[in-house]
């Protein structure tokens, strides 16, 4: 009883084909087929069973599942109808139902590869066993179509849906590096701004040297006095002022170049072409600037990039400066050399930053200062500068101040 109900829980969807030209026994042992398989079919002889299994298929769209077959048959026999439906259907589970069981006729089947052989007349514990092998087998090949082709169907969606998360992610590192390329840019024009109004501070006074030796000049002649050795005094003294101001339009015009490829260049010079940029902002504001170096250091870097850097970097002094009071101020750059690359660390005795927020101060949008005097770009630029480069800004606090480190990789 117990295996009659494991045979029927395998059996219970299966659809069989029973190919057997003995009216009487065809009949019978549909009978016994029918108290375990879904649907079993029954064929007077090869071409009739043939003829079943192409219908079955053109209904149903799928074949028999177990297809049971004698050998002796008029108009065509078991093996011919075995080797048929294995032309359509290589896979096809095929049993033999025989009363004869020479060795001759057992090489032939299993050489056209059926998956069993019951002898006639049929035992009932026999029939039951190979029924549950048969049965088992196809429901295990079932079981394992169906993973397949649910894992084809998972893979196609795994394919598809990685597809699309490329695109979305595509899509969002260029809205990002669109995003960057802007705040950028108006951290450029930011800094711009601030340059136009050093160079404008930093002309005024070459400028009125040069009207007052212009208006020296006029009154010299006026009274007489004008002479050839004044004239050379004041061509040289006008002239140095001249050059002055070249000078500072020339580094002013290098800032703003768009070239972005990287170069070797003299840290130290870049520095102290900041120094030159800045002149009147720093004197006007009384900062003092000390530049420690040991030897020439030559860095790969974008020269106008860095320069943005350093600028930002001495302009938050200025305003920390300004909002704490300071009245001795002073920013120290001190550059060296580790295995690691170039350190170029910049520390002002600014009163530092609050504890609580300076781990966000490299954050986009980030900002200590008050409403309309910051955009909280600056040092998110910074940061994304020297990453581009593939190397590394970082801040703590120092007694009185704080200190920036910037490391370029060699």
């Amino acid at each position: 009883m117990e295996n009659t109900k494991k045979l029927r829980n395998l059996t219970e969807n299966l659809h069989i084909l029973y190919a057997e030209d003995e009216d009487m026994l065809r009949e019978d042992t549909i009978e016994i087929f029918e108290n375990f398989f879904k649907e079993v079919d029954g064929a007077i002889d090869g071409k009739d069973g043939l003829e079943k299994y192409l219908k079955f298929y053109k209904d149903n769209g799928y074949y028999y599942d177990i297809v049971f077959t004698d050998i002796n048959m008029p108009n065509m026999d078991g093996h011919q109808l075995i080797e048929e439906i294995h032309k359509i259907n290589p896979e096809q589970v095929i049993s033999v139902i025989s009363a004869y069981n020479e060795t001759s006729r057992f090489i032939k089947l299993i050489e056209q590869g059926i998956e069993s052989f019951i002898l006639k007349p049929m035992k009932n514990e026999n029939l039951l066993q190979v029924l549950y092998k048969l049965s088992k087998t196809v429901v295990n090949n079932k079981l394992a179509i169906e993973y397949t082709a649910n894992m084809k169907k998972i893979n196609i969606q795994l394919e598809s849906y990685n597809k699309t998360l490329n695109q979305q992610v595509h899509k969002q590192v260029e809205e990002i590096r669109q995003k960057d390329t802007m705040l950028f840019h108006q951290a450029k024009l930011a800094a711009m701004g601030e340059m136009m109004d050093a160079v404008a501070h930093q002309w005024k006074q070459p400028l009125s040297v040069i009207s007052t030796y212009v208006t020296s000049l006029k009154f010299q002649n006026d009274s007489g006095k004008l002479s050839s050795d004044s004239i050379e005094k004041i061509e040289i003294k006008t002239m140095e002022q001249i050059d002055h101001l070249v000078e500072t339009i020339d580094e002013f015009r290098s800032f703003f170049r768009t070239n972005i490829k990287k170069q070797q260049v003299d840290i130290e010079d870049e520095i102290k072409n900041i120094f030159m940029l800045m002149h009147d902002t720093l004197i006007k504001n009384d900062i003092k600037t000390q530049l420690n170096i040991d030897k020439q250091l030559m860095a790969n870097i974008v020269p106008t990039e860095f320069k943005h850097i350093l600028i930002n970097l001495i302009n938050n002094s200025k305003d920390a400066f300004i909002e704490n009071n300071i009245k001795n101020r002073d920013i120290i750059f001190n550059i060296s050399q580790d295995n690691t690359g170039y350190l170029v660390k910049i520390q002002d005795n600014a009163g530092g930053i609050p504890k609580d927020i300076i781990d966000n101060i490299f954050n986009v949008n980030f900002t200590t200062k008050g409403e309309g005097k910051g955009t909280g770009m600056g040092l998110y630029m910074s940061k994304m500068i020297i990453e581009k480069i593939e190397g590394e800004i970082s801040v703590k606090n120092s007694e009185d101040g704080v200190c920036f480190t910037i490391l370029i990789p060699n």
